[in-house]
């Protein structure tokens, strides 16, 4: 998705906007490294989504992907840039809570959590 804008929250949202991609980082954030760590945090999510999400955060820089020694898998890694919006991650949260709960409908709850 581009804005074709220069300007600094388009650009970020060129990045970060695309479905899925906040809530990945919120659970990269929040300690999740393995890809089936981040697809159990995420439970609707593809994993074909899943895996072109973080391939487009590593590209942007905000994740950093290593391989597991010994092992056919990733780990994934937030970077500092991946880090500093963990104040914006809670500021989203906090909105969420204030102003979206009346939108909440029965398909919203997860019992799992």
């Amino acid at each position: 998705m581009e804005y074709g804008q220069f300007c600094p929250i388009a650009k970020a949202t060129e990045i970060i906007g695309e479905k899925w991609t906040l809530l990945i980082i919120r659970e990269l954030l929040m300690g999740g490294s393995r890809f089936n760590e981040l697809q159990r945090g995420l439970a609707l999510i593809s994993p074909t989504i899943l895996s072109r999400r973080l391939d487009s955060l590593s590209e942007h820089g905000l994740v950093l992907k290593k391989k597991i020694p010994g092992q056919r898998g990733f780990e994934y890694f937030p970077t500092e840039s991946c880090q500093e919006l963990l104040p914006i991650i809670r500021s989203l949260g906090d909105w969420g809570m204030r102003w979206a709960r009346s939108n909440l409908t029965e398909k919203d709850y997860d019992v799992e959590l």
